[in-house]
């Protein structure tokens, strides 16, 4: 007889979300060495026990997980290929949530090093429970490198949304039901100027390294935002820049798990709620007066438990309707973000050691978005930011989420060389890093202009001008 497992709150939202998009999170993983099959798939094996989810398949009929006890033979595939492309290809790979384990790996095997790509369903994790998954992995295969004997495998922790609230008395709760829940259903007028068409899977990358990104950090300090206001202020321009709608309004995720009590076990799940960011530009408007609006909305959110609302709701209704009634309240009282924005945070390269070589690079990414939907996603490693966007693209489309991107660093090119805090000319955008995680925490390392013969072969030829080191970046 299967096993069937309760769906949370969730993890149900997410698979309303497969409507729009299927709901996954991607990390690719370069090494500057080799990893051993056989141990990453032991590794993988014993990691399923901390997320038993990852074994299951979801069923339609019953709206509940099953477990069919997936191992890793049917989670890690490995390609032995010299193509460059080829990591970046299989991290556009799908999952068949009602037939495929919850988890694919792929392990590319390059002429000389190899490269992993993580793909987890968003059903059974958000972002944060990705890099708390690859830790995990991480983790485990260094063990499984020094210990051929037996390791007692992670047990699997609280995954239930509810636990956010146990440490709140019903005066606090009911405090949360009764304030504001801002849900807005974005208007047409949001849309970008994209093509109906589906196109093909593609990811569009910008990479922002070296001086370029030192230099928001400074511009951010001066200005009391943080680097997540900026981004999302430079998104904000970019998208009025290219629709001529004033009114922006926009979901910024939030992890939930800064509300858990002291005592609480979480799991690797789902807990991301929302905040939403809504402003107007004027107007020839210059990037500070937009940054403070922004910074004025993230910190007067940030001191509040409003964002709450909506995950208390998503727990009382499905836990009191059917899944057929819960279904349409989601449907009337919740609306998709067509447009949207997520900041995935920082990769630790301390806990991305596999003990088998150093990082060279990493980077999370999120769905494939099916137009008019559109999302870009922010990650950091080795003081490199990425900003990635996945879409089933025709080519106009995929020159519309080029032209997004390079109009996102472009605003922040504009912030980080502010007179006083002069990004000096030989900065570029760092496609690949080429950072040691065994060396160099994430905001320390040395700029590839440095680096010698490690540097990117690109550094070696003539300086840029500023608006082409801007677009000298990866695209896919």
């Amino acid at each position: 007889m299967k096993q069937k497992i309760h769906t949370e709150a969730f993890e149900l939202m997410q698979h309303f979300y497969s409507s729009a998009h299927r709901p996954l999170i991607r990390a690719l993983i370069c090494f500057s060495g080799r990893l051993d099959p056989d141990l990453l798939r032991r590794a993988v094996d014993l990691s399923t026990s901390s997320l038993p989810l990852a074994r299951c398949v979801f069923s339609p009929e019953t709206h509940r997980w099953e477990n069919r006890g997936f191992g890793a033979d049917r989670i890690v595939h490995v390609t032995d290929s010299e193509e460059e492309d080829k990591a970046e290809s299989l991290l556009l790979d799908t999952i068949r949530s009602d037939s495929e384990p919850q988890l694919k790996i792929h392990l590319v095997r390059g002429p000389e090093s190899d490269t992993l790509c993580v793909i987890l369903s968003h059903m059974i994790t958000d972002g944060t429970g990705m890099k708390q998954y690859l830790y995990l992995l991480a983790s485990l295969y260094r063990r499984c490198r020094h210990t051929s004997g037996c390791i007692v495998p992670p047990e699997p922790l609280d995954r239930d949304i509810g636990q956010i609230f146990r440490g709140m008395g019903p005066a606090e709760r009911l405090r949360i039901l009764r304030s504001p829940l801002p849900l807005q259903k974005q208007e047409p007028e949001m849309f970008l100027p994209m093509e109906k068409e589906q196109g093909k899977p593609v990811t569009v990358q910008r990479r922002i390294g070296g001086e370029f990104f030192t230099g928001m950090r400074r511009y951010a300090k001066r200005t009391g935002a943080t680097i997540n206001d900026l981004l999302m202020t430079a998104y904000g321009r970019t998208h009025y820049a290219m629709t001529n709608c004033p009114d922006f309004t926009i979901p910024c995720p939030v992890d939930l798990r800064r509300y858990l009590p002291k005592d609480a076990r979480c799991g690797i799940c789902n807990l991301t709620g929302n905040y939403y960011c809504r402003f107007q530009i004027n107007k020839q408007e210059p990037f500070e007066a937009t940054l403070r609006k922004v910074t004025d909305q993230m910190t007067a959110q940030k001191k509040s438990r409003d964002c709450l609302k909506g995950p208390m709701l998503l727990d009382l209704l499905f836990s009191v309707l059917p899944y057929s009634a819960a279904r349409k309240m989601f449907d009337r009282k919740f609306a998709i973000p067509v447009i949207s924005f997520t900041n995935l945070g920082v990769l630790d390269w301390k806990r991305l050691d596999f003990g088998c070589g150093k990082v060279v690079d990493a980077y999370l990414a999120t769905a494939v978005k099916h137009p008019p939907s559109f999302q870009v996603s922010i990650s950091t490693f080795g003081g490199c930011c990425t900003l990635c966007s996945s879409l089933c693209a025709t080519e106009k489309n995929r020159q519309v989420a080029q032209r997004f991107l390079d109009g996102m660093v472009a605003e922040l090119g504009r912030a980080a060389s502010e007179p006083a805090h002069k990004v000096p000319g030989n900065s570029q955008n760092n496609p690949r890093g080429g950072f040691s995680a065994e060396r160099q925490p994430a905001g320390q390392q040395k700029t590839p202009a440095s680096k010698g013969k490690r540097a990117d072969a690109r550094h070696k030829r003539k300086p840029k001008s500023n608006p082409e080191r801007q677009k000298a970046v990866r695209e896919r």
